[in-house]
């Protein structure tokens, strides 16, 4: 395995990334672990300079990692950048920290294994169908709406329906 670092950002308890971290382990892997939407700011300190390239460091607890040694990401489900209280100043602070931290690390110039953009533009359906259409898949007649009256109408029109509500 490379000299770098693979960056794994995810929940604390989260056992497919247990395994993935495992097997990274038996192959000599350098591995940081952290959940940015927790860590950050408490108890990581982070500083990147966007000169020339992209460099700087990010500190937790235990690792020490300069940014230019990541060689990869392995993003799974790390807890969303928020905050305990509700204040304006406090949802302001979480939403800089997504935007600083979180964007400095999906910037990273490395492989990703899921971006957290890529993860964010395949969350949403029409974009998925459209996809779907555009390289050729068949798709099942699809409604999206927040009509009842073309929602009962389209149930009646199709002999078994999928439906999903917020």
């Amino acid at each position: 395995m490379t000299n770098g670092v693979v960056l794994v950002l995810t929940c604390l308890e989260d056992p497919t990334t247990d395994m993935v971290i495992g097997r990274l382990n038996a192959r000599g892997a350098r591995i940081a672990r952290l959940d940015p939407g927790i860590d950050f700011p408490a108890s990581i300190s982070f500083s990147a300079w966007f000169e020339d390239r992209l460099h700087g460091f990010l500190n937790t607890a235990s690792r020490h990692v300069a940014l230019d040694d990541v060689c990869a990401v392995y993003y799974r489900r790390p807890t969303p950048y928020a905050s305990n209280h509700p204040s304006q100043t406090d949802r302001f602070s979480a939403l800089q920290a997504r935007f600083g931290l979180g964007g400095t690390l999906a910037s990273l110039p490395c492989r990703y294994v899921n971006h957290p953009w890529k993860i964010l533009a395949a969350e949403h359906k029409p974009l998925q169908l459209t996809t779907a259409r555009q390289v050729g898949f068949r798709l099942p007649p699809t409604l999206i709406t927040n009509r009842p009256s073309d929602a009962r109408a389209f149930a009646a029109e199709h002999e078994r329906i999928i439906f999903t509500s917020p």
